[in-house]
């Protein structure tokens, strides 16, 4: 017999809550995806990185899906701990890949981190915002002593490109849809 410990009742805030933001974080991968087509088609990226970059966002679907069906399961604290874990370590590692320092994937982390404060609270939340800029100066120093080099470093079209549109996909679902969602649970 398996046994199962909810964290919190089916049907609570905290729950439904957890649902809305994790059907938007699907919403939110899928834009990315977007974005990366949307300059292949553009023609400011080739098809190599343009294939390595899809392959990120388009990982979170199953894995919000996977994330998503075993919180509604009764695992609610720990399926929103890997949510927030893996996603914080896929944009880390898509920094890594795609410009380190100069990474147009760091705005991503708005996302990880409103989620941790909509379901966790916001002591974690700023416990991620420190180990983000820990990060950054980890990266910052290594590129710059030599000891590391990005994978692949985007032309500055692309980087501009992508700044602009991950900051107004973050704008819009980290902050403007995400508070508007926990102020009406």
């Amino acid at each position: 017999m398996r046994t199962t410990f909810n964290a919190t009742p089916k049907g609570t805030s905290l729950d439904r809550l957890f649902t809305l933001i994790l059907v938007e974080g699907v919403g939110v991968v899928i834009v990315i995806s977007f974005i990366f087509v949307l300059e292949r088609v553009l023609g400011v990226m080739s098809s190599r990185p343009t294939r390595i970059a899809i392959a990120f966002p388009l990982f979170f679907v199953p894995f919000t899906l996977f994330c998503l069906a075993w919180g509604r399961r009764g695992h609610l604290h720990s399926a929103t701990r890997l949510y927030i874990w893996v996603n914080f370590a896929a944009i880390a590692l898509a920094i890594l890949v795609f410009g380190g320092v100069r990474s147009s994937a760091w705005i991503l982390f708005c996302w990880t981190i409103a989620v941790a404060e909509a379901l966790i609270g916001p002591g974690f939340a700023l416990e991620m915002s420190g180990l983000v800029i820990i990060f950054f100066v980890l990266v910052f120093i290594l590129q710059k002593m030599g000891w590391f080099t990005p994978l692949m470093t985007l032309g500055p079209e692309v980087r501009d490109f992508e700044y602009i549109a991950f900051t107004l996909l973050m704008i819009v679902s980290a902050v403007g849809l995400m508070g508007y969602l926990k102020e009406r649970l």
